[in-house]
């Protein structure tokens, strides 16, 4: 079975936003809620320098700027923190450990750590999370520790402190404030969405965002290696993407992207993945959107989906399917513009909401 497979057990926890995961790997290798981004197109400084990251830190030279809410009280957004250099032997069961995570680099707090034959690794989880991991962690991917946290001219310690009951009061309420925030921030994403639909508003944007059109442009990238876990992508034809497609391996787990650039800018990402026949969730699976908002409900939107379909038909594909959860609204429109409709759903076991309930995913599939 894959999921046996320690290749694939890290690769179905990185896309489990959009593709469920069997049991043992949403029992070992999800982070709650999942959170990470395998566009190998926004990799970045923390995917592309890494190493050079590493080297400023053994020189104390790195400092990070904290954003998100995932590791509050302890870290606010905002602050700086500074890095110690140290791999996963030397760091204890506590410390807030800096890794990446394909194009993301993570602060989260050890919970445990072992050895995978000579390999030390660290599991790690953010301090908002009251169950699940973030799945095995090792050197390759280790910056080091946060050894302080400066907010304010304030130098403040990475341990985790006791809250008396006051303090947790307060410290609830703003959290509650950020998250308010986020809210209000994807409520005004949500009625532009739906603005979108509307042809009034579809002349508006091609006036106002389409005056590069005429720069469109295609690329297609497929890991270096054909490895599910690869992070580094090549280039390839739509000839060569047609002809991989054809001869997948049905026994192993195939990917691949195609992204639309106007001019210098990215207006529209997708990734797809086949899950092979002894996987529960097997077929083709949309792993990670991305349309910029601007370009949503205009003709560049249509054009990268046509693209997309003529991709898909020469390759023998004739459905895709996606899952999101229930209560991902934002995602459920965005899904259903882009041709998707609900096919199914089921009770998903190992993310739960505030009521500590199980939270039930949606199954939706595209006819191509």
């Amino acid at each position: 079975m894959p999921c046996k497979n320690p290749e694939y057990q890290e690769f179905c926890g990185q896309i489990y936003k959009y593709v469920p995961a069997c049991e043992e790997i949403a029992k070992k290798n999800i982070s709650f809620p999942p959170c990470y981004s395998r566009n190998a197109n926004d990799a970045g400084l923390v995917l592309r320098f890494f190493e050079l990251g590493k080297l400023f830190a053994e020189k104390k030279m790195v400092k990070f700027s904290a954003q998100g809410t995932c590791m509050y009280p302890c870290v606010h957004p905002k602050d700086t923190l500074c890095i110690e250099p140290k791999n996963a032997k030397d760091i204890e069961i506590g410390d807030i450990a800096v890794y990446r995570r394909y194009n993301s680099l993570l602060a989260h707090r050890t919970i445990d750590k072992g050895k995978d034959g000579n390999l030390n690794y660290i599991v790690t989880r953010p301090d908002t999370v009251k169950c699940g991991n973030d799945g095995r962690t090792f050197d390759e991917d280790i910056l080091g520790i946060i050894s302080r946290i400066e907010r304010k001219g304030n130098i403040l310690s990475p341990k985790k402190k006791e809250h008396s009951l006051t303090e947790k009061i307060f410290l609830n309420l703003i959290l509650k404030w950020f998250y308010l925030k986020r809210y209000l921030f994807t409520l005004i994403i949500y009625i532009i969405t739906y603005m979108q639909q509307f042809k009034a508003y579809r002349r508006m944007a091609k006036y106002l965002f389409l005056k590069n059109d005429d720069k469109m442009a295609f690329s297609i990238n497929v890991p270096l290696n054909h490895k599910a876990t690869d992070r580094f992508y090549k280039l390839i034809s739509p000839e060569e993407l047609v002809i991989l497609n054809s001869h997948a391996d049905k026994e192993s787990i195939s990917n691949w992207n195609i992204t639309l650039n106007i001019g210098s800018k990215q207006a529209a990402y997708l990734s797809f993945v086949y899950k092979p026949k002894n996987c529960p969730f097997s077929g083709w699976w949309m792993s990670n959107a991305k349309i910029s908002m601007r370009y949503r409900g205009t003709k560049v939107e249509e054009k990268f989906l046509q693209r997309i379909d003529e991709l898909l038909r020469q390759s023998g594909i004739s459905q895709i399917y996606i899952s999101i959860f229930k209560n991902a609204y934002f995602d459920k429109m965005v899904f259903k513009s882009m041709g998707f409709k609900q096919i199914s759903s089921f009770r998903d076991d190992f993310v739960r909401g505030r009521n500590n309930k199980a939270i039930e995913r949606l199954v939706m599939e595209r006819k191509i």
